[in-house]
């Protein structure tokens, strides 16, 4: 499914922003900052793949790091 630009764009910035603060995250979570990375990268994944079925998202900042918990835990 194609992402309209109105919506991929401001979260595309979104993911720019958040990068750091979510890496920081995972690597604390998988106690590597390799490992954090790898967890990290999946987890942008999944939330672009997300993104379309997502609806309004009220809070994507805590969107993004339930994400990444997740992907972590996993």
């Amino acid at each position: 499914m194609t992402i309209p630009g109105e919506i991929r764009e401001p979260f595309a910035r979104l993911f720019g922003e958040m990068r750091p603060k979510l890496h920081r995250y995972c690597a604390r979570m998988t106690g590597s900052a390799i490992d954090g990375e790898d967890v990290l990268q999946e987890a942008l994944a999944k939330a672009f793949e997300a993104l379309p079925d997502a609806g309004p998202i009220a809070n994507p900042e805590g969107w993004l790091f339930r994400i990444a918990h997740n992907a972590a835990l996993d």
